[in-house]
């Protein structure tokens, strides 16, 4: 089967917002800027198709497939995925699928396995903007805590704190004490966000102390009533510092304007994934590897 394969441009971002805005499935990787960012290790290509688009990617010397986005039949688009693949060696593999393409290829032949470590976390704004109830009782202590013991400030991210944003980010890398190669891809995503952020539509906060940036938080809408976190940093020498710029970010900059904010995967990492059940996500997003 011939596709004609594009590599993924600035450029196409406009058609790409669209078609996630006219398509939502909430799944965080197919978001542009998810996309864009990730493109220096996570090239992607796309091949329009159906009046949608057709995505491979490769990422850690593996080849793969984004689930079509904004296609019409999706049955076909599969099945212009796999056709290519067993005509080029191309894994038969497609990752990131959202349960509703499981369920819609159920009976034509493939094999659809849910992908716990990447279900994307859903809140209600409210709930993180408020904290209310017995269950927060810990989060609000921190936040009281914080709060009381450093001279703060809050406010959106401006283009002269990119700098200060890269550092903080280059001192949480350094607090893991490993060189773990993905610490360093993410690095470089945030620096490739923060480059184009004048140029795209991010929602921001930035924590400081006496002055001094502490926490900062990045989020992009992903459909018409929820925003996704792309990036959320914190100096963890300053106590509650994560609970605070949580908090404030959905206080200040989300409440009101989202009903629901997806704080994406877990990775399969234990303290992750308890951290994300620990603020009681409303749903999860639940994604697939389809293979056949």
């Amino acid at each position: 089967m011939i596709l004609d394969w594009k590599p993924l441009e600035w450029s196409d971002k406009r058609f790409f917002d669209k078609l996630v805005m006219d398509n939502p499935t909430g799944v965080s990787e197919l978001l542009f800027g998810n996309l864009y960012i990730w493109a220096k290790f996570r090239p992607v290509m796309f091949s329009e198709w159906d009046g949608g688009v057709l995505l491979k990617t490769e990422y850690s010397a593996e080849k793969r497939f984004f689930p079509p986005l904004g296609v019409k039949d999706i049955p076909s688009a599969y099945e212009a995925c796999f056709s290519y693949a067993g005509e080029t060696g191309w894994p038969m593999l497609v990752k990131r699928a959202p349960k509703e393409h499981a369920d819609i290829l159920d009976g034509y032949g493939y094999k659809a396995e849910p992908d716990r470590d990447n279900f994307d976390y859903i809140y209600r704004v409210e709930d993180l903007a408020y904290l209310k109830g017995r269950h927060y009782d810990g989060k609000r202590g921190f936040i009281r805590k914080f709060m009381s013991k450093y001279d703060f400030s809050f406010r959106p991210y401006e283009a002269s704190d990119f700098e200060d944003c890269l550092n903080l980010c280059r001192k949480w890398i350094e607090r893991k004490g490993t060189a773990d190669p993905a610490f360093e891809q993410e690095y470089h995503a945030v620096r490739e966000l923060l480059r184009k952020f004048g140029e795209m539509e991010f929602d921001s906060g930035v924590l400081f102390v006496e002055g001094k940036m502490v926490a900062f938080s990045v989020g992009e809408r992903i459909t018409p009533d929820t925003c996704v976190i792309h990036f959320e940093k914190a100096d963890t020498s300053y106590d509650g510092s994560y609970q605070a710029i949580n908090f404030l970010f959905a206080r200040d900059v989300m409440l009101g304007k989202y009903e629901y904010v997806n704080r994406e995967q877990d990775m399969g990492i234990a303290g992750l994934r308890k951290a994300k059940m620990s603020y009681l996500p409303v749903k999860l997003i639940e994604k697939y590897k389809i293979t056949r």
